[in-house]
């Protein structure tokens, strides 16, 4: 669906369909921006959502997602590869007093927080340390609250392991927002938006996972995807625990041992998902589905509403 300023119409989108979130960003952009003037943006799907994954995102900007509930999958359904958008024009402002004096209000509040300044140093990932003293850092599938390795995925080591740069959303001015690269080794990959919170606790400590590289690759796969972190580490924790309880083994995952703490287990289940292939095809159903396809207790260990 392109929408040009006045003049909306929809496209033939077969040259993007199959392509990574971030490639259709790119290749868009580059496609259908006017010359000099001012370039649109992106809303898309990547193939988690072209293969229906319930909890497929659509992605702007390859770094902002509309990430919970599966709209994601609702758009491919429709088979809606994304939605293009470009304005020229300019946005009057009723009272712009009255917004400067709220700008600056939210400036000096921004300034003497405490928690402000804890994420614009170190990103939304801070909460790793915050939340761990009052026990609110899942791990092992919500089965304990403490956990020795737990440092090894904590803000230092995400600064140290993983971080590439800073950057913001737009008009935003606390900066939170962090980009990650790995140059070299088995989880290598390019820079790109790094993991949140909300992806390092699901595929770091929610799997007993402890290296901090695996979970910027495994974030890297999932934005390209188009997933969402959340319900997609969830699940895999999900179905380590069925794995550890003997509901299922390696005859039904494809040869994948799902230990607790399986790094590269985890990453090769998570791309597995996004293709809808073999044993990632039930997970593709979320957790709780999965539970009914695996049977048996299953669903003792579902973390779901």
């Amino acid at each position: 669906l392109s929408i040009d300023n006045d003049r909306v119409e929809l496209r033939n989108a077969e040259r993007y369909w199959g392509k990574d979130v971030y490639v259709t960003n790119d290749e868009m952009i580059s496609d259908l921006s006017n010359g000099p003037h001012k370039q649109g943006q992106v809303f898309a799907i990547g193939p988690a959502g072209e293969n229906l994954v319930r909890f497929a995102s659509i992605v702007n900007d390859k770094g902002h997602f509309a990430g919970r509930a599966g709209m994601g999958a609702v758009w491919g359904s429709k088979k809606l590869k994304s939605i293009y958008v470009r304005g020229t024009g300019s946005i009057e402002i009723a009272h712009p007093e009255k917004l400067e004096k709220i700008k600056s209000e939210l400036k000096n509040t921004y300034n003497d927080s405490i928690f402000i300044d804890a994420i614009r140093n170190f990103g939304t990932a801070t909460y790793m340390d915050v939340g761990i003293m009052s026990g609110d850092i899942p791990m092992k599938n919500w089965q304990q609250t403490e956990w020795d390795e737990f440092d090894a995925i904590g803000p230092i080591a995400y600064e140290e392991k993983i971080l590439a740069g800073r950057k913001t959303c737009y008009g935003c001015g606390v900066a939170c927002k962090r980009e990650a690269a790995v140059k070299e080794g088995p989880f290598s990959f390019p820079r790109g938006p790094g993991p949140e919170y909300e992806t390092v606790a699901a595929f770091g400590s929610l799997c007993l996972n402890s290296d901090m590289e695996s979970v910027g690759k495994i974030n890297d796969i999932c934005n390209r995807y188009g997933m969402d972190t959340v319900s997609c580490g969830s699940t895999v924790a999900f179905a380590m625990e069925c794995f550890e309880r003997g509901l299922i083994s390696e005859s039904d995952t494809d040869g994948i041992s799902l230990t607790w703490g399986n790094a590269p287990a985890s990453l090769a289940l998570t791309e597995k998902i996004g293709q809808r292939n073999g044993f990632g095809a039930i997970l593709a159903e979320g957790s709780a589905r999965a539970a009914e396809e695996i049977g048996g207790n299953a669903r003792e260990f579902l973390t779901t509403v």
